[in-house]
């Protein structure tokens, strides 16, 4: 071999070999990789080191002057020797891709193990990497280059590695009638042999040729693969069978260059997933919100990687991967919540807004979550503004016409109370008065459309500015309506009237009722129809005090269906017939509406007290002046059944003056209550909740409810022995007036005609129904403890 190469030349092998950890053994081969060429010839050492730095000097004049430099001091050190013909053999191995077939193991470790030269690092794109020639088992490190070995037969021939190709002239060993790498230069030269290189690891087709020399020009090449980002098909990138771009057998591609497209080809695959889905045409803003803003990130992509030829110059694959790669984790994340398309749009927004949640400052997400939220935020902001939904408009608000307006679905991003503050503020725009309250409509609706935006529904930091917001306009239209009904309207006048008038809370409209009742039934002797109970209840609002301190009429009405035909109940005859309605007008009305069933059960449970009371009342003095006036003509007996009678009715007035006195104690108390809660509210719909909680307070005080029928079921009772005491009276008078128009012969009245027993067996009952009663408040008044129960636990003790 030292006659076909020079000194310096094995020396040179020697050392690269040496610094790359190749035994001695290759030193052959690898001399005849890189120096069995026709015209190779021990020529002057540092002629192709002059050919690559002028070469380099036209293709990137800063490294070539470094390149310079570092050779001139190589050249100067007397340490390092033959530096041109270690240069050379440098070349040489850049330009023939010298490599090696190591298993993937030992290629590693060797890697790590070698040096690394800063000086060739920038490699051409267009070239492979320098690697290991393969060493043979028969070979040790103390072989020298020059052996004195029997000459080879011809007929073993170098076998073509996989990373060689019939394309590449430079790697025809025995393969082509390439002059280059014949199989016969051992013979022709020399008593040398090249090893053949194994190839089993790798397969035979183009894409596993690694380190193939590229055959493309690198701009044609990322001209087309810009194209292939865009799912166009082009010269070397075709489409597969389903619809993936994939590089065409006819491109050659170096190793790097394959490796960094098929990685950028990856990103097109994500592309072509979501692209090649057909949008689902769905009504709901939110999925198409989604949809439209899924396809505006897809455009993004589209238009950055179209500006990747203009930006990134000059162009190389590896600046397009660069430029494309943080596309990569958008398009995955793009891809997984395009699945979720069908979900319906309040489903979909809670699903974008759970992933928001844990993946902070995502750009994918943070758009489409964006984009839904702004359709949300204007349908907010026009309900906010006074005007009417529209039917796409519904995902958070829905309009019925049994429940009015009522929340539907309550974003995942606010609590529940500014959500239904949202829905106060676009009720009351239903009832305010524009013209009185324009001032302050004026400043809500800036206030919308200046604070309110989208990020502010989402965005936890944003969360005060929301909250301020709704409180603002909440004041200022809200406010405007309850200010409205209280001073314009005459809401707490109303309030009093119906609780004078209603609930009986008037002492002189009460005996003027009960007037008009005796006046209408003769002194309560015979029933009464609806039509007189309707007017007796008009003549008595009208003879009542009261009503002329309101700054309204006052109107109060029967149900509309009135006849002349008695009612049929045997017990309280005189408080069935009478069902008193309030009416007022303007929006106050309509507060009024609802409650006219519980007023109507209020009434009913004051009135008969309240008659029972006044007669029990007047049928007590009338027994009394009536015993004062003929006790001397009567028998003794008769007039100890009198004082009897009299007696039952002293006990259940008192009685049932003391349940009056409780009624009146805590309706004031739930008046007083109502006043505070209207001073609180803060739109119609709080005004509505206080007069409902007003009046289901009366309700359980006056024990209406189903755990308290007991205790109205006794009251009751005590109801029905004053209403028979009262007719046990009229039964006396009429007993009286027989005894002395037919008076005994000693003077005095029949004493068989009093009924004794009956007045004696009442008694017992009385005390039995206290008794119990006394008992039953007793423990609702542990349960309450309500100053208003001490009342009635002190009448009947």
């Amino acid at each position: 071999m030292s006659n076909i190469y020079s000194n310096k030349q094995v020396a040179a092998v020697e050392e690269l070999l040496n610094a790359f950890a190749v035994s001695d053994s290759s030193l052959l081969e690898s001399a005849a990789c890189l120096f069995s060429h026709n015209n190779m010839s021990p020529g002057p050492a540092g002629k192709d080191v002059a050919k690559f730095t002028s070469k380099m000097r036209t293709r990137d004049p800063r490294f070539a002057s470094v390149f310079t430099r570092t050779i001139d001091v190589l050249r100067a050190s007397p340490s390092v020797e033959n530096v041109d013909a270690l240069m050379e053999v440098l070349i040489k191995c850049r330009m023939r891709h010298v490599w090696y077939t190591k298993s993937r193991r030992e290629r590693a470790e060797t890697r790590s193990e070698m040096p690394r030269s800063p000086f060739f690092n920038r490699r051409s794109a267009s070239r492979g990497k320098l690697s290991r020639i393969e060493r043979g088992e028969q070979h040790n490190s103390t072989v020298d280059l020059v052996r004195d070995s029997p000459q080879v037969s011809a007929s073993q021939e170098i076998r073509a590695t996989p990373q060689t190709s019939a394309r590449n002239p430079l790697f025809s060993v025995g393969l082509s009638p390439s002059p280059y790498h014949r199989s016969d230069v051992a013979s022709c030269n020399g008593p040398s042999h090249l090893k053949p290189v194994d190839s089993k690891p790798h397969a035979g087709t183009l894409a596993a040729r690694m380190g193939t020399t590229a055959s493309v020009p690198e701009r044609t090449l990322c001209i087309e693969l810009c194209g292939a980002l865009q799912g166009l098909e082009g010269t070397y990138f075709r489409k597969d069978p389903h619809g993936y771009l994939r590089v065409t057998k006819s491109c050659s591609l170096s190793q790097a260059q394959r490796f960094t497209i098929e990685s950028a080809l990856s990103i097109a695959h994500l592309y072509t997933d979501i692209a090649r889905v057909p949008p689902n045409h769905s009504d709901d803003l939110l999925s198409q919100a989604f949809l439209l803003e899924s396809q505006t990130i897809l455009e993004e992509y589209i238009h950055d990687v179209g500006d990747i030829p203009i930006n990134c110059r000059p162009l190389t694959v590896l600046r397009i991967l660069s430029a494309i790669e943080n596309w990569r984790d958008r398009l995955t994340i793009l891809q997984r919540l395009y699945n979720l398309r069908n979900e319906p749009g309040t489903r979909l927004m809670e699903m974008i807004y759970t992933v928001h949640s844990f993946v902070r400052e995502n750009f994918v997400v943070d758009k489409v979550l964006s984009s839904c939220a702004g359709v949300l935020c204007r349908s907010i902001c026009r309900w906010m503004s006074g005007f009417e939904l529209e039917e796409c408009d519904s995902q958070m608000i829905v309009s019925s016409s049994t429940h009015g307006y009522r929340l539907a679905w309550i974003p995942p991003f606010f609590p529940r109370w500014i959500a239904e503050y949202i829905l106060k503020i676009g009720k009351s725009w239903r009832s305010v008065d524009l013209r009185k309250s324009s001032e302050n409509l004026d400043k809500a609706r800036a206030v919308v459309a200046s604070q309110l935006n989208s990020k502010c529904l989402y965005v936890q930091s944003e969360r005060p500015k929301l909250e301020f917001v709704v409180q603002e306009v909440c004041s200022l239209v809200c406010g405007s309506v309850v200010r409205s009904l209280v001073v314009d309207h005459h809401l707490l006048e109303h309030f009093d009237a119906a609780h004078c008038f209603l609930l009986l809370h008037d002492a002189q409209f009460s005996l003027s009722l009960y007037r008009q009742f005796c006046q209408y039934t003769h002194g309560l002797r015979s029933k009464l129809s609806q039509r007189d109970a309707n007017n007796a209840l008009i003549a008595a609002a009208a003879s009542s005090t009261t009503a002329r301190r309101f700054p309204f009429q006052l109107c109060l009405d029967a149900l509309p269906s009135l006849n002349d035909s008695p009612n049929t109940s045997s017990r309280l005859q005189f408080v069935q017939p009478l069902r008193p309605l309030y009416r007022p007008k303007g929006p106050v009305g309509d507060i009024f509406r609802n409650t006219e069933k519980k007023y109507e059960t209020l009434f009913h449970f004051i009135w008969p007290l309240e008659m029972s009371l006044l007669m029990i009342s007047d049928r007590a003095n009338a027994i009394r002046q009536t015993v004062a006036r003929i006790s001397r003509k009567i028998g003794k007996e008769f007039v100890k059944s009198l004082r009897l009678t009299s007696t039952l009715l002293s006990c259940c007035e008192r009685v049932l003056l003391g349940f009056r006195i409780y009624i009146v104690e805590v309706v004031d108390q739930f008046f007083k209550r109502l006043r505070l809660w209207i001073d609180d509210a803060i739109d119609l719909d709080a005004v509505v909740e206080a007069h409902d909680n007003y009046l289901d307070g009366l309700t359980g005080a006056f024990f209406l409810k189903d755990e308290q029928e007991d205790v109205y079921g006794l009251i009751m009772s005590v109801l029905q022995i004053a209403h028979e005491l009262s007719q046990h009276c009229l039964d006396i008078d009429k007993q009286m007036e027989t005894a002395l128009k037919k008076p005994h012969k000693e003077g005095g009245g029949d004493p068989s005609h009093v009924k004794t027993t009956y007045l004696l067996v009442t008694q017992a009952k009385l005390q039995k129904i206290f008794l119990e009663l006394y008992s039953r408040i007793k423990d609702l008044n542990k349960q309450q403890n309500s100053s208003a129960f001490n009342i009635l636990l002190g009448i009947l003790k």
